[in-house]
């Protein structure tokens, strides 16, 4: 099973075909057709090792990454193509996994937020749940689980069609519906910005 460590740069390659063609395989794909995604993840190893992985095995199209939370929210902020998912670890070069799924949820983006982390237990999962996260991965055992969640996103063509299907007939889109675990497991939660990222900060700190 693929795995993703960050104790070390010594990681297990996720797919050995997928890391040996690299990220390049990013300018490759086109745009219009593949399910594009967005890495939120400072380990420059876990990083290509999953562009790889994601790009071979789904297939997707990577749009770029961050290393931190500023990056993140600049990059949200900043005109870019379509992003059908965000790949969002807990542990960043500053800020942290929390914040940006925060943002993510103040902002009016179709892009689909998920967790994949090594820090993954039930109060964690949690409040990434409550703060928009539609599944929560571990790194150490969830990555298969992870390339299948993306593989099974329609493609934009596909998505595009049936959204506009459900428009004509009145059906609310399920990218609108709040996830139902988070609203059944975790506590909302309203907190001022730099008490929310104090919070943030303790809470992802081993």
């Amino acid at each position: 099973m693929p795995v993703l460590s960050e104790g070390s740069h010594s990681e297990v390659p996720l797919c050995p075909t997928a890391c040996a063609a690299g990220p390049q395989q990013t300018e490759n794909m086109s745009t219009d057709h593949a399910v594009t995604a967005y890495l939120v993840e400072d380990n420059p190893v876990i990083r290509d090792n999953l562009v790889a992985a994601l790009e071979e095995l789904v297939p997707m199209r990577i749009l770029g990454s961050a290393a931190s939370e500023a990056d993140a929210v600049r990059w949200m902020d900043t005109p870019h193509p379509r992003c059908d998912v965000m790949i969002v670890d807990l542990f960043l070069n500053t800020g942290s996994g929390l914040g940006v799924l925060r943002a993510l949820q103040s902002r009016n983006l179709s892009c689909r937020p998920v967790v994949l982390s090594n820090y993954v237990n039930t109060d964690m999962r949690n409040r990434c749940l409550a703060l928009g996260a539609l599944q929560v991965f571990d790194k150490s055992s969830d990555i298969d689980e992870l390339v299948a969640w993306c593989a099974a996103i329609p493609p934009p063509e596909i998505a595009a069609s049936a959204a506009s299907a459900e428009d004509g007939a009145g059906i609310q889109h399920s990218s609108d519906i709040p996830n139902s675990s988070a609203a059944e497991d975790a506590p909302g939660e309203i907190r001022a910005t730099g008490v929310a990222n104090a919070a943030d900060a303790a809470a992802v700190t081993e």
